[in-house]
């Protein structure tokens, strides 16, 4: 539901570079905390497996991302009736690169 003049944002990491910089284990320890992650890709998605410790108590969590690439945004805009304007690759607004880019972040609006 958008608004004839109405513009999206969307802020998305860019998969390429995901794929590319992928670390599939880390310890980070904050304020006495320890988070053990694992990272891997299956397919198309980002599985993250998180463990936290915290005075002798487990629990974990798992988040799992699908890894759409500009080619995907740009057929999910086209079949909502949508149309990119713009795109980036950083908070700072540079240009969007597929190799060097950290993020993806588009800018469009109804196709009307």
């Amino acid at each position: 539901a958008m608004k004839p003049a109405g513009t999206i944002v969307i802020d998305f990491l860019n998969a390429r570079k995901v794929e590319e910089s992928l670390i599939k284990a880390e310890v980070v320890v904050k304020e006495n905390v320890s988070f053990h992650v694992r990272r891997r890709i299956e397919g198309k998605y980002v599985i993250k497996e998180i463990e936290v410790e915290d005075a002798g108590t487990r629990h974990a969590y798992t988040e799992k991302v699908h890894l759409l690439e500009l080619a995907d945004f740009e057929n999910l805009f086209r079949d909502a009736g949508l149309e990119i304007t713009e795109k980036w690759g950083e908070y700072s607004l540079a240009g969007f690169d597929e190799v060097s880019s950290s993020r993806l972040i588009i800018k469009g609006r109804r196709r009307d």
